[in-house]
Parts: structure tokens; C-alpha cells; sequence
């Protein structure tokens, strides 16, 4: 008796796998089933998981790539039947379809992928695109205040490789008067270019492109160095169009003009004490001037009155430069003394993608300050700004005298060093 019932609740428990098998099998399908079964009402989604999301309210890069390189991807994308695939590069579009595959200049670029359906519904994706230039290009430097350029007037910019130029473009527009002296090359920008930010390219003799990323183009006045430090009173504005300017103010007081060009005002601020300042401007039709501070346009510039001796600055920063240090060697050997602050503004940079960023303080090779062996390890993003501080042992004073100062290491730009 209780063996059949034992062998009949085996058969019957049998029977229900058997009718609950089909059901099993028809609720899996293909991953490509989806694709297909959405229908053109249905709102588009970018099923990419491959599509990194933003950092800091920053798009994050896509692809880094070099100019040699094509600039290859696929976007899935449903409905797929019902669905056009568009790509935009800063705002221009210049493919369709769902798998891009196409050479790019050189430059960072705004990638833009956007997926619309039949019916007019979209959805879209931002990313950053960064193509390098391959070995040997010519190349523009990043220098701020030389990006800035104004309609009908002469611009020069620094660069490497600039005896393959023989022409530039900017906005799609050819500049005039191209010329080029060694690491610099300069134009006559396009007069008909309205105020706003344009990419531009190199042409070589052979008529061959090469990016050079972006210039701000303007016709008012515009002070490209606006955050300003002095330690002596004497202050220099640099930009564009500054001829249209009538008076400027630090604080709340009318600076004294001692010099004054289209490019360049020159200002006494006096004794000063230590401390910040915000600078305005007027023009000589009574409107404010515009002051590049922070990677942003404002109305006012930042004037900082430093306490300590800047012996050299440049706001753009160079690399590690043995020419430099030897201009300021003498400086810091003269005063070098035990408790002596010496500081060293930089740029994060990271040319080669290696994420290394340090400084080592020395004499000559071999003579490195015993404090700072293990070298001053640097913090931060590429492009942020920062300040390195040590401060003279007896030790190291007796390697400066004797051996005189160099900074070594990587991945950083050098913007100023003042000691204290």
C-alpha cells in the first residue's frame, strides 16, 4: 500500500515536469529577441555598456586614439529597424549609422551619439573622443593667452614640427600672411570671423590637414591673463584689443597706466599689502572688460600682491627646462639660507598617459636634497593647478651653493618658483 502510493506520487510529480518543460523553454529567447520585438512606437534606449558615464559633471573619454589611427565604433540601439543612428563631433555631424569607422584630426573632441526613432523620439549620449597626433605632426601648444585671437589682426603661436605648415584654417576659413620662424608661426586671422570658439587645422605643402585644436576668436577687449601676481607693484595685463580700454581698477582704486598697447597695459599698484584683489577695466565706451580667470570669462580680474620674491613665472607653464633653471639658479644660490621657502607653481600634465607626476629637488645629478629624496609626489588631474613648498636644511644649502638647483622628475609643467 505505501509503495503505491509512493510510486504514484512519483509518476504524478514525473507528468507535471513534463507539462512544465515547454513553458520553461518558451520563456528564454535570444538576447537579439528584443531588438526585434520593440516596434517603432517604443522609445529608443543605447544599450552600450562600453559608453563610460560622466566624472564631475564632465563627459568622460570614449576612445584615445592617434591621427594615424580610424576612429572605429558600434552603438546597438533598439528598435533596431526603426531606429537612425547619428554622430556628432562638437556639435557637427559627420556620420550615420550605427558602426562609425573614419580617420579624425587631432584634437579633444565632444562626441555626441544620438538615437532617433521613425516616430521622432530620441535618446542620446555624451562622451569625450581624444585623437593624438601621430609621431613627427606638426603641433600647436596650449597656451591660453596665445589661443586668444581677434578678427583681422596678426596672431602668433608657439608649436613643434611647424616647418611642415604652409597654411592654417580656422573656422573653415583660410588665415593670410602665414609664416613661420622656428617653433613659432604666425597669421593673419580671417577678418570676417564673427566672435566665438573655432577649430582649426595645419595644412602641410602637400595640402594635407593636421588638427590644431581651438581658438577663441574676439573683437572686444580681453584680458587673457587674469589672474595677475605681483611682488614688486608692477603689474602687465596681456590680450587682445586692449587699446579700447580707458582706465582700470585695483580694489576700488584707478591704477596708474604706464604703458599702454593694443596688447599690453603696464600698471603701478604701489605698496600694496599682501593679499588679493579683484581688477576691473573700462572701455571708452563705457562697458566693462572681460578678464580670462579660471578657464572662464568674467568681469574681473584677480590680482594677488605676494609677500615672497617671484624670480620667474609663466601662467602656461613649461616642461622640465635646464634654460630656465639656469636663469634662476643664480637667484637662489645668492640667497639660499637655512629656513629659506622656495615654491614651485604647476600644471598637472601627463603627455604620454603614464599617471606619474613628481618632483625631485637637486643640485646637479647625484645631489639630491636628502629631505625630499623620495621625491614630491603630486595630487590631482591632469590640467589642475598647484603649489610644491620645501623649505632649506643646512643640508640643502650646502648642495645649492655647491651645486647649484634643478628640479627633475615628470608629468607636471612648471608656472612659477619664488622663494622666501
Amino acid at each position: 500500500m505505501k509503495f503505491n502510493y509512493i510510486k504514484n506520487a512519483a509518476r504524478t510529480f514525473g507528468m507535471l515536469l513534463l507539462m512544465t518543460a515547454p513553458m520553461a523553454f518558451t520563456a528564454c529567447s535570444s538576447s537579439d529577441e528584443a531588438f526585434f520585438t520593440a516596434d517603432e512606437n517604443d522609445s529608443p534606449r543605447i544599450l552600450n555598456t562600453d559608453i563610460p558615464e560622466w566624472v564631475n559633471g564632465e563627459p568622460a573619454v570614449l576612445k584615445t586614439i592617434t591621427r594615424t589611427d580610424s576612429f572605429n565604433f558600434k552603438v546597438i540601439a533598439t528598435p533596431i529597424h526603426y531606429t537612425r543612428v547619428d554622430w556628432y563631433l562638437d556639435g557637427e555631424k559627420v556620420f550615420e549609422g550605427s558602426t562609425i569607422n573614419q580617420p579624425v584630426e587631432a584634437g579633444t573632441y565632444i562626441l555626441k551619439i544620438v538615437a532617433t526613432t521613425t516616430k521622432g523620439l530620441s535618446t542620446s549620449r555624451t562622451t569625450k573622443l581624444v585623437v593624438n597626433p601621430a609621431e613627427g605632426d606638426p603641433v600647436l601648444g596650449e597656451s591660453t593667452t596665445e589661443r586668444f585671437i581677434s578678427p583681422g589682426k596678426t596672431a602668433t603661436i608657439h608649436g613643434q614640427n611647424l616647418d611642415k605648415v604652409s597654411g592654417i584654417i580656422i573656422g573653415g576659413k583660410e588665415a593670410q600672411n602665414v609664416k613661420v620662424n622656428g617653433d613659432a608661426v604666425s597669421f593673419t586671422v580671417p577678418a570676417d570671423l564673427k566672435d566665438s570658439t573655432y577649430r582649426a587645422s595645419l595644412v602641410g605643402a602637400d595640402g594635407f590637414k593636421y588638427g590644431a585644436g581651438k581658438f577663441n576668436v574676439t573683437s572686444s577687449a580681453l584680458v587673457a591673463n587674469g589672474d595677475l601676481r605681483t611682488d614688486d607693484g608692477v603689474v602687465t595685463l596681456n590680450g587682445l584689443n586692449l587699446d579700447k580700454i580707458a582706465s582700470v581698477k585695483v580694489g576700488n582704486t584707478q591704477a596708474n597706466i604706464t604703458e599702454h598697447t593694443a596688447t599690453s597695459i603696464t600698471l603701478n599698484v604701489g605698496d600694496l599689502a599682501a593679499g588679493e584683489y579683484d581688477v576691473t577695466a573700462t572701455t571708452k565706451d563705457g562697458s566693462a572688460a572681460s578678464f580670462y580667470v579660471d578657464n572662464k570669462m568674467t568681469t574681473k580680474g584677480r590680482l594677488t600682491v605676494l609677500s615672497e620674491k617671484i624670480i620667474w613665472e609663466n601662467a602656461e607653464g613649461f616642461g622640465v627646462n635646464w634654460n630656465v633653471f639656469d636663469q634662476v639658479n643664480e637667484q637662489i644660490t645668492a640667497a639660499a639660507k637655512v629656513g629659506m621657502k622656495i615654491k614651485v607653481g604647476y600644471i598637472i600634465n601627463d603627455p604620454k598617459g603614464e599617471n606619474y607626476h613628481q618632483i625631485r629637488f637637486m643640485g646637479d645629478w647625484d645631489f639630491v636634497f636628502p629631505e625630499y629624496a623620495d621625491d614630491y609626489k603630486l595630487n590631482g588631474a591632469v590640467g589642475d593647478k598647484g603649489v610644491a613648498e620645501i623649505t632649506l636644511s643646512d643640508k640643502d644649502v650646502d648642495i645649492i651653493k655647491n651645486h647649484g638647483f634643478r628640479m627633475s622628475g615628470y608629468g607636471y609643467a612648471i608656472t612659477m618658483i619664488s622663494y622666501k
